[in-house]
């Protein structure tokens, strides 16, 4: 058997879907080896892609395409398992042949894309690629072939294989519907909306229509449709006209971890952070301060975004006894770092190598009481630190002069002041892909107290996942598919804080005190509620999990 697993976001890292294939890959390259093969697009000068000479399979095939304007890039991907990659770009065709195409689904499937836009027009000439490649290889490999495709983005190719008549068995997987996502970013109630409105009229009133006709022809025409939670298999009953074939949950790649050596590692990071940005301007006390942080996809209303500012408003108007600093990990579009804050990082980076250069002469002089040394220090480094009147709540330059996080943060009074109790750290871009957020999530995020998932539209929620595996203990929207998972499986923990998001104004007192609680513990018990959360995590463990989707494949 030959297995294809198909996602815009393998080696493209977007959101949750890219954290499903890339914890789970390493045990279906264990389970099938070479005949697992993961399909995305391709992107230039992408770090996680390691590009390896043409498999003799593929030398006619990459030929053949080639002059269809389809390049085929074969490599792997640099993750756990290194998985096989076939990476498609697609441009030079989606120049010369997206109407032809768009045309044919209509024909075949009566998908309505005229006047679509870019985001659909990419992603379909991208996924007709890879049936037209899957296609190719119908003719290299006789014996069963199995298709597991992620998305609408992906439905496509399903649609394809279906219409040409090609003997692959399918499977689509859902991980969101177009209609609910499109709902809840305009603050609509998802759930209280799924038995009121006509899924087709509103797609089209909502501009989505080709998307919501693509994933529903990809649902109708698959031979296995999946969903990653009961909230998604009800609104895919509703809103696709079809209920799952099977639920099953997301999981994470779990390894043995020190949990305290990693805490401690990350606070470490977490405390420089706040020399090099804040200190320059004021003193923070960093025994007396509490992190927290967010992280997620830039979707306003759907993460529930709105609502974590005002949860940090409220916390700035109270006293809990400790420094607040809450980083807003959220990417979107940036032009580069701030200049101050480029200049604050880089003056720090210049001071520490000097000290720790010139730390044996320095000793020395301290102990003669003689201080030209350090003076000549401070002479060289301190006027090359250029700043304002406070520290930026942004760590870049941002493409949208009107981005809805800033201006909300700065009408809620969050701009850091001296005088805040909330110090805001907002960072648009992802970790570990950045010159000051230079290591990956796992050595940062660690080092938090509290991670806060406010999602009204989450049908599973990795970020708050990944917390408990960090040890993080979290406040998690009820709305989610994981908060779900958790009562399914009846794991409990009194730091897991759930909060029902509907009536976000009943919980706040619930969120502030669970926040003021966890502040007062002392670190001996911090550290056992680390490892209580890190266990919990461990449940929802690929090694176990993936059985559900290998039975699938060789169903």
């Amino acid at each position: 058997m030959k297995l294809f697993e198909e996602s815009w976001e393998v080696c493209n890292k977007v959101g949750g879907i890219y954290t499903v294939l890339s914890t789970k890959a390493k045990y279906l390259v264990e389970k099938y080896g070479k005949d697992y093969f993961l399909i995305g697009p391709f992107v230039k000068n992408n770090i996680e892609y390691v590009e390896e000479p043409l498999p003799s399979f593929l030398e006619k095939v990459y030929t053949d395409l080639s002059n269809m304007g389809i390049k085929v890039h074969y490599g792997y991907w640099n993750i756990d398992g290194k998985p096989q990659v076939i990476l498609v770009d697609f441009y030079d065709f989606f120049k010369k042949e997206i109407n032809y195409w768009k045309y044919k689904y209509w024909e075949w499937y009566r998908i309505d894309s005229l006047g679509s836009d870019y985001t659909y027009d990419e992603p379909f000439s991208w996924s007709v690629a890879v049936g037209i490649l899957l296609e190719e290889l119908d003719k290299v490999f006789p014996e069963k072939k199995v298709l597991h495709a992620h998305e609408w983005l992906s439905g496509g190719t399903i649609l394809y294989l279906k219409a040409k008549g090609l003997g692959y068995r399918t499977i689509f997987t859902i991980h969101g519907t177009v209609l609910g996502r499109s709902l809840s970013s305009r603050n609509i109630d998802v759930i209280e909306t799924l038995n009121r409105i006509n899924p087709d009229q509103e797609a089209y009133s909502m501009r989505v229509h080709y998307k919501h006709q693509m994933e529903k022809n990809a649902v109708k025409h698959s031979d296995i449709f999946t969903t990653v939670s009961p909230i998604l298999a009800k609104e895919s009953e509703v809103f696709l006209g079809k209920s799952p074939d099977r639920i099953i949950y997301n999981a994470i790649l779990s390894k043995d971890r020190d949990i305290y050596k990693d805490y401690l590692f990350a606070r470490r990071w977490l405390e420089e952070f706040v020399v090099w940005y804040f200190f320059p301007y004021y003193y923070i006390d960093l025994k007396n301060t509490f992190f927290m942080y967010t992280i997620g996809r830039y979707e306003y209303y759907n993460k529930g975004l709105d609502l974590v500012i005002k949860i940090a408003k409220r916390l700035n108007e109270e006293n809990i006894g400790k420094n607040i600093i809450f980083f807003i990990f959220v990417p979107t579009g940036v032009t580069g770092i701030y200049r101050n804050v480029i200049r604050l990082y880089s003056s720090y980076r210049l001071l520490k190598e000097i000290l720790e250069k010139e730390k044996t002469e320095i000793v020395g002089s301290i102990l003669r009481e003689d201080y030209s040394k350090i003076r000549k220090i401070f002479e060289e480094v301190l006027p090359k630190i250029s700043k304002g009147n406070k520290p930026d709540i942004i760590t870049h330059e941002l493409f949208d002069k009107n981005d809805l996080i800033y201006n909300e943060l700065q009408k809620a009074g969050l701009d850091n002041e001296e005088s805040d109790r909330v110090k805001i750290i907002y960072a648009p871009v992802y970790i570990g892909q950045d010159i000051i957020f230079d290591l990956p999530k796992e050595k940062i995020l660690p080092g938090f107290d509290l991670g806060i998932f406010l999602s009204r539209y989450e049908p599973f929620g990795y970020t708050a996942l990944e917390s408990l595996y960090y040890g993080v203990p979290i406040v998690l929207s009820n709305r989610t598919g994981f908060a779900l998972s958790l009562d399914y499986y009846n794991l409990k923990s009194d730091y897991i804080c759930l909060v029902d998001v509907k009536n976000i104004d009943n919980e706040e007192e619930k969120i502030i005190e669970f926040i003021r609680n966890l502040s007062s513990l002392d670190p001996a018990r911090i550290l056992d509620i680390r490892k209580e959360l890190y266990n919990i995590s461990k449940f929802y463990d690929w090694s176990s999990r993936i059985l559900d989707y290998i039975s699938l494949y060789e169903s």
